[in-house]
C-alpha cells in the first residue's frame, strides 16, 4: 500500500495531462475547465508527496548518524554534508 501512496500523484497529473492532449487533438474546448480545475490538485499532491520523503529521508540520516556513533564513537564529530552525501569532519576535508 505504501508504495501506491508514492504513485497516486504522478497517475493524477497524467489523468489530466491526458485530457488536455485529446481534447486539443480534438480540437474541443471542454477540456480547459477539467484541466485547469485540476491542476492545483497536481502541485498539491506533488508537494505534499515531496514533504512526506523530505521528512521520511531527515528520519534516516538521524537514524543512520546515530547507529554510526553507536557502532564508531569518533563518529561523534563528524556530520553528513547535505550536497555531497559525504561525511565531513569539522576540522577536516571531505571524507569518504
Amino acid at each position: 500500500m505504501k508504495s501506491i501512496y508514492f504513485q497516486v500523484p504522478a497517475a493524477a497529473c497524467f489523468l489530466i495531462s491526458v485530457i488536455a492532449l485529446l481534447g486539443s487533438i480534438r480540437g474541443s474546448s471542454r477540456w480547459q475547465p477539467i484541466f485547469y480545475a485540476f491542476l492545483p490538485a497536481c502541485f498539491l499532491y506533488m508537494g505534499s508527496l515531496m514533504v512526506r520523503m523530505h521528512h521520511e529521508i531527515a528520519r534516516l540520516r538521524r537514524r543512520v548518524t546515530r547507529l554510526e556513533q553507536r557502532l564508531d564513537p569518533a563518529a561523534a564529530g563528524r556530520t553528513a554534508h547535505p550536497a555531497s552525501g559525504t561525511d565531513r569532519h569539522d576540522d577536516e576535508t571531505v571524507v569518504n
